[in-house]
């Protein structure tokens, strides 16, 4: 149904590992088909997990077409690393994929499992491009992407409708 394009900085092995084991139900269920890890170059450690992990590395950060064009899944769903996403949202991803509704993102919520000051600098972070997550189809992004080369880019200037589940970001 959807692939999970992770992108990640050189070094952040813990935050990958949490989005990845966030994922690991929904891959098992067969509603990830798969994750493809968007980089521009990792560490040692970082590359090993992904590789057990079974993700498609793609080193490549600024090619979205041919990170779209050889994804398995229909709809894409961009996220950054050390995200995760709330119970639920499969549901309602699944809906809205299958009414075709277009590109869209996630509401954003904050751990009370993080220290305070992180909670308070949290309008900072979700200011951040990809905070809120994208999903969009593949047939979407082939046609705003002519112009765009990175995730961030393509996010850029798009209408997205908001979602009702919950992304906790980075």
């Amino acid at each position: 149904m959807i692939t999970v394009i992770v992108t990640v900085k050189q070094s952040d092995t813990q935050q990958l590992a949490q989005t990845l084991e966030n994922l690991v139900s929904y891959a098992v269920e067969g509603f990830v088909q798969e994750v493809v890890v968007l980089h521009s170059g990792l560490d040692e450690t970082t590359r090993y997990l992904a590789e057990e992990a079974g993700c498609n590395l793609v080193e490549d950060a600024n090619d979205i077409q041919s990170v779209c064009a050889n994804a398995r899944g229909d709809w894409l769903l961009f996220m950054e690393a050390g995200a995760t996403l709330a119970s639920g949202w499969a549901d309602i991803v699944n809906a809205h994929a299958n009414a075709d509704g277009g590109a869209a993102s996630f509401r954003l919520s904050v751990s009370k499992a993080r220290p305070l000051w992180q909670r308070f600098l949290a309008p900072q972070i979700f200011k951040q491009p990809l905070a809120r997550g994208l999903l969009i189809s593949k047939r979407q992004v082939r046609a705003n992407s002519k112009k765009q080369k990175t995730p961030v880019e393509l996010v850029r200037g798009l209408a997205v409708k908001r979602l009702r589940a919950k992304i906790i970001p980075a």
